[in-house]
């Protein structure tokens, strides 16, 4: 981590456990979802990996919430 980063950098790990809860609040209030999530906006900004997997799972949500995708559960509930 860089030493001019704020103190709410956080680790992998803590940013994947929060990442669906910070992308949920970001598609109703972004700035409330960076303010509740400060350790999640700042880990993406700076890890390359954690990035792509905001991105793939953004593009995930945004396909479910748009009706091109069904929701998981749903999808596992036909098996």
């Amino acid at each position: 981590m860089r030493a001019d980063l704020p103190d709410t950098m956080c680790s992998c790990e803590r940013c994947q456990e929060d990442l669906a809860a910070f992308i949920d609040a970001e598609a109703a209030n972004p700035a409330m979802a960076a303010r509740s999530y400060p350790h999640v906006w700042w880990h993406i900004l700076a890890c390359a990996e954690c990035a792509a997997t905001y991105e793939a799972v953004q593009f995930l949500f945004e396909a479910q919430i748009g009706g091109q995708i069904s929701p998981l559960l749903t999808t596992l509930r036909q098996f």
